[in-house]
């Protein structure tokens, strides 16, 4: 892989405010290790962060309170990998969506099939971003709500990175995956949750005794402590709109990425960078 290519892919913000927060963090909150020897100094952090979380994305995702069961996890990518690779049947999805689900379910062979489709059909397990993959609105979830499906798994990794607020009901899910990388601008901490409205018993286990990225969790509840769900939108709305202007870049609903007059998809972290302050 090339490093132009690399620039070109989806980066998140990180700005000063963000990181005065990380730096603040205590060595044992940054380098969590056992001290005390208990499981209440690893199940703390963890608890802590879900109930953040909720707190934190409840005007973004409505809803979420018919969802019981929360894990950490290693961001939407160990979701995905998780919720395709334990189960089986048809899978479906938008054809304009997430290329990583067709790379996944065309590895995974075995008792799975899976259609992009144009139109709907019935599938067993059906995937879609909000915000959408394409352009951070809402086109493939309102896909999804005209499909047939066993299981319905919401993908979430731009979560209060849109011009306004979300909104979006969550209760027609059965699973819903959130990605702090880009939200929250802590990409190489590789954390997130996955919501899911049954027990998962292969992920509660780990989580029962900790076994999850603390680090992680750490990180992402002191930020969701200290800025607002609309940090991104009231601070870079109008730098974004300038920077799709000078550039010929066609914008979207979402901060992050544009396109570019032949249609080429691109992250906009290299134009932010050097742009933004604290």
């Amino acid at each position: 892989m090339s490093d132009d290519f690399y620039r070109r892919l989806v980066k998140p913000i990180r700005d000063a405010e963000i990181e005065v927060i990380l730096d603040g963090l205590p060595v044992d909150k940054s380098y969590p290790w056992d001290q005390q020897l208990n499981f209440a100094e690893r199940i703390g952090p963890i608890r802590r962060f879900i109930s953040t979380a909720r707190d934190w994305l409840k005007q973004e995702l409505v809803g979420l309170e018919q969802f019981p069961f929360a894990y950490v996890m290693n961001g939407n990518t160990d979701s995905l990998n998780h919720l395709i690779l334990t189960n089986h049947g048809k899978f479906g999805w938008y054809h304009k969506e997430y290329t990583y689900y067709r790379h996944l379910c065309s590895k995974a062979t075995h008792d799975r099939t899976y259609v992009e489709m144009q139109e709907p059909e019935e599938v067993d397990h059906l995937f879609t971003t909000w915000p959408g993959y394409t352009n951070g609105d809402s086109l493939q979830a309102d896909f999804a709500k005209t499909v047939p499906a066993s299981m319905k798994h919401l993908d979430v990794a731009y979560a209060a990175l849109t011009r306004t607020v979300g909104n979006f009901d969550v209760t027609h899910f059965q699973t819903v995956s959130v990605s702090f990388s880009k939200t929250l601008a802590i990409p190489f901490n590789r954390i997130g949750i996955l919501f899911s409205k049954k027990e998962i018993s292969s992920l509660d286990v780990l989580n029962k005794l900790g076994y999850v990225n603390i680090a992680g969790a750490n990180a992402a509840t002191a930020i969701m402590q200290a800025i607002s769900p609309n940090h991104w939108r009231n601070k870079y709305g109008e730098i974004y709109d300038s920077i799709c202007a000078d550039n010929s870049i066609t914008p979207t609903e979402c901060f992050l990425f544009g396109y570019h007059e032949d249609g080429t998809r691109i992250g906009l972290a290299p134009y932010f960078k050097g742009l933004i302050a604290g």
